[in-house]
């Protein structure tokens, strides 16, 4: 056999492991905000109900759109609704709201939109993510209701790169979870 046959034969086998490793490979996005403490107690002696839903019609984060291709579509191995509700019951904790279900507040939050689109070329993406969540406070004599919505974008050479994606979602999150936690008319709506 010649060398020039055992090379492309070498190079093919080489190309087509690579691609079904590449193709085979099971991606998730993995959620979790890291949230702000502040460094004083803002709703001390107050309680209130906590309930968290999700609006969305679907539970992947991520939309990767490609020309002439499926988008592939990317979820989290956790639950976005899980995690929220745990980041949020902890720091309203943490900021001297107790939660407690008999409690005449009620705290509703809904996911609104947690997503990323990206647009895939041979050359670039560009990414843009939108979250928006809704918080309703009922204290018994009234209602407010208060939305909170963050924007982001991104672009590079290349492949979208999902721990990019990851960490800038991730910030976008801690600090609408922040923004809700502190809010001033939420805690002083609160009785």
């Amino acid at each position: 056999m010649n060398h020039s046959f055992l090379s492309s034969v070498f190079v093919s086998i080489i190309l087509v492991t690579l691609l079904s490793a590449c193709t085979s490979k099971e991606r998730s996005f993995v959620i979790s905000p890291q949230l702000k403490q502040a460094s004083e107690q803002l709703t001390i002696n107050k309680s209130a109900s906590f309930a968290i839903s999700d609006l969305r019609t679907s539970d992947h984060i991520v939309q990767i759109f490609q020309e002439d291709k499926a988008a592939e579509l990317v979820s989290s191995k956790t639950s976005l609704l899980q995690v929220m509700k745990s980041a949020l019951t902890n720091s309203f904790s943490l900021q001297g709201l107790s939660i407690d279900a008999q409690s005449i507040n009620t705290i509703d939050v809904v996911i609104k939109q947690a997503k990323i689109n990206v647009q895939q070329s041979m050359l670039e993406y560009k990414a843009n993510n939108v979250i928006e969540i809704m918080v309703t406070v009922n204290n018994g004599e009234k209602t407010l209701t208060q939305s909170f919505k963050t924007k982001g974008n991104n672009s590079g050479p290349l492949f979208a790169d999902l721990a990019v994606l990851e960490r800038d979602f991730n910030q976008q999150l801690s600090k609408l979870l922040e923004q809700i936690v502190s809010h001033s008319e939420i805690q002083q709506f609160l009785k």
